[in-house]
């Protein structure tokens, strides 16, 4: 029985085509129209303004009350994960987003999502001045990209 189903397995492999070196992957890649690539950068810096205008509006509330303050505080965090997965959700609903684009705006992601990670777990105030210098950087290169 198993040297029937070897001899089987080696005229299958025997009659499968193989691959041609010749061609190369990158031919394979998806192209875009110059429309389907503006559109994915109109939507990508939208989604981006969004988010900056949320988090600058949560973090601009301010009060003497402590449970206000903590309320903010909570929101704050709230409005830069919403921020992260709604740019990342964009960022995959438009594949044709220009490269430089599309890397600043998930390294943005990355650094809101780190934030609000190290906000979570106390970290000191100089981490989390390297930590806002580092969004800063970043939210820079998404503003140019999307001059």
């Amino acid at each position: 029985m198993i040297a029937v189903v070897s001899v089987a397995v080696a005229v299958g492999a025997w009659f499968r085509p193989v691959a041609d070196p010749k061609v190369d992957l990158a031919d394979s890649a998806p192209t875009y129209t110059d429309r389907q690539i503006s559109d994915a950068k109109s939507a990508l810096c939208d989604a981006h303004q969004l988010a900056n205008r949320a988090t600058h509006t949560v973090a601009a509330r301010k009060s003497d009350d402590a449970v206000v303050t903590y309320i903010v505080a909570t929101n704050v965090r709230l409005s830069a994960t919403a921020s992260a997965e709604y740019m990342l959700q964009k960022l995959s609903d438009h594949p044709a987003s220009p490269v430089e684009l599309s890397g600043a705006i998930r390294a943005l992601a990355v650094a809101y999502q780190r934030i609000t990670l190290l906000h979570l777990a106390d970290a000191a105030d100089a981490e989390l001045d390297v930590a806002y210098n580092e969004l800063d950087t970043t939210d820079a290169r998404v503003v140019r990209a999307c001059e």
